[in-house]
């Protein structure tokens, strides 16, 4: 679904929403501060803990690497406090009392073949590189997700049906998704991948709700 402001992130919520994008522009700022071989974050770059007690310029700014930091102060503050502020949204968004927040520059397509994430809703940005893939509900066959494609690519395997077309997220746009262990979205969860970077740098920012706030019912 596409959401022309940050509320309407809010449609994720929704049953029947598997998929929710905010496009956003580029911050050139934090474009400059990435574009370095040297200024990318490491896949180890992470912060678990209490969305409560995430601090922007503690927590989040220790995912920027040192070397970027120094190069470039003015960028990192930049990305440090975007990355913050799309944290806070989250953790409100669906009520986390933990996250899982993680700035990562892989090489390679992490997750090259169309799947179900096992957790409840993710959000992912891209902030250098191509953009995470999806798929529209209505165009997945899933009897084909997983081992039942036997190895073959998901274009030819049965996974896609005819006419389908699969979905790209831009640099910057903020993919909320619904994963296969949120409550009711069995056999509806979101069914994407990593992107083939083919040589392009890429710098992307996940964030997992690990467990959810105790609400007092009494």
């Amino acid at each position: 679904m596409q959401c022309r402001e940050v509320v309407d992130l809010a449609s994720i919520l929704d049953p029947d929403v598997h998929v929710a994008i905010w496009r956003r522009a580029p911050d050139p700022r934090i474009v400059d501060l990435l574009r370095p071989d040297g200024c990318r974050g490491g896949s180890h770059a992470r912060f678990v803990g209490q969305s409560a007690r995430l601090d922007a310029e503690r927590d989040v700014a220790a995912l920027v690497p040192a070397a970027a930091r120094a190069a470039d102060p003015a960028g990192a503050e930049a990305l440090a406090a975007d990355t913050a502020e799309l944290c806070e949204m989250f953790a409100q968004l669906v009520c986390a009392d933990e996250l899982m927040v993680s700035l990562e520059s892989p090489d390679e397509a992490t997750c090259p073949r169309f799947h179900v994430d096992r957790v409840g809703i993710r959000m992912l940005v891209t902030y250098l590189g191509p953009g995470t893939e999806w798929l529209p509900h209505e165009h997945v066959d899933r009897r084909w997700l997983g081992n039942a494609g036997h190895g073959r690519p998901d274009e030819q395997n049965g996974l896609m049906l005819p006419g389908a077309e699969v979905q790209r997220a831009s640099p910057f746009d903020v993919v909320p998704l619904r994963c296969g262990a949120w409550p009711g979205a069995e056999g509806f969860g979101a069914v994407h991948r990593s992107p083939d970077p083919a040589g392009r740098p890429r710098v992307l920012l996940r964030v997992d709700m690990l467990s959810q706030c105790a609400f007092d019912v009494g």
